[in-house]
């Protein structure tokens, strides 16, 4: 994982995609979006964020792979976690 520097699509993706992720838990570390909490819906993400879509649903997924977010088809995406999880490199 990591930034994506060099990689630009079209849409300025890789940028844009990033700039969302990091908001996005930015928000949730900060209390915006509490633990249990339902992240908005992806249209209105998309709408605030001035993204597509498939840029909110890549965000999403990957929030969802990092631990941030559970998803479940129809009901949205709740936050279950809001913090960062530190290991140290023992």
């Amino acid at each position: 994982m990591g930034h994506r520097e060099g990689q630009q699509a079209t849409d300025g993706g890789g940028r844009e995609f990033d700039r969302v992720a990091d908001e996005l838990r930015h928000r949730m570390t900060g209390g915006v979006y509490p633990l249990g909490s339902l992240m908005p819906a992806q249209r209105d993400l998309a709408q605030e964020f001035g993204v597509s879509r498939d840029t909110v649903q890549r965000v999403l997924r990957e929030l969802r792979n990092e631990g941030w977010i559970e998803s479940r088809q129809g009901s949205g995406s709740r936050v279950v976690k809001t913090q960062r999880i530190q290991f140290s490199a023992a």
